[in-house]
């Protein structure tokens, strides 16, 4: 087997996973999906019904992102939805541009809360964000998740960011 043999890389790739997923473990911490499947996802486990969840979330949101007086996400728009019809009972938080024409655009970063057994999966989601932004909306809704307060310190953005669609490997 050569150094540049691709089962070896990926048995290399995976061994270092298993690292960092079991390190996180010992330590209480969960490690962004985002690392275990190079997407960019992440995902955080909350024990109240996914209506509470959104509702808290959602008031986080609009008041540490989109503060009147110091928003972090200028050129961006909040957009909610709720589906409370047993038995799909979930809820939808969007961030969006704003498109030249006022309205909403592309999709820049998500929050869906979804329904797991007796607690509710939250899950995060990265479209168009700089990935050290979204990384801290992350970690913002994470804490927001675990029961915690207030704002982090995050730089605004001063508006949609041209980010380049992903290359496939071939």
């Amino acid at each position: 087997m050569s150094y540049s043999d691709p089962l070896l890389k990926f048995a290399r790739a995976s061994v270092g996973v298993a690292v960092m997923a079991s390190v996180a473990a010992c330590a209480g911490q969960t490690l962004p999906s985002s690392v275990l499947t190079g997407a960019l996802r992440t995902d955080s486990i909350s024990k109240s019904p996914p209506i509470s969840v959104y509702t808290e979330i959602a008031r986080s949101i609009r008041a540490c992102w989109f503060s009147p007086g110091k928003p972090v996400l200028k050129g961006h728009v909040f957009f909610a939805e709720t589906q409370q019809e047993k038995p799909k009972v979930e809820a939808h938080i969007t961030i969006n541009e704003i498109a030249k024409n006022g309205r909403r655009g592309l999709k820049a970063f998500s929050v869906d809360f979804l329904p797991s057994g007796n607690a509710t999966l939250v899950r995060t989601d990265n479209f168009r964000l700089p990935p050290a932004l979204a990384v801290q909306l992350e970690n913002d809704v994470r804490r927001w998740v675990a029961g915690q307060t207030g704002c982090s310190v995050i730089a605004p953005l001063q508006g949609p960011v041209a980010i380049p669609p992903r290359r496939r490997r071939s």
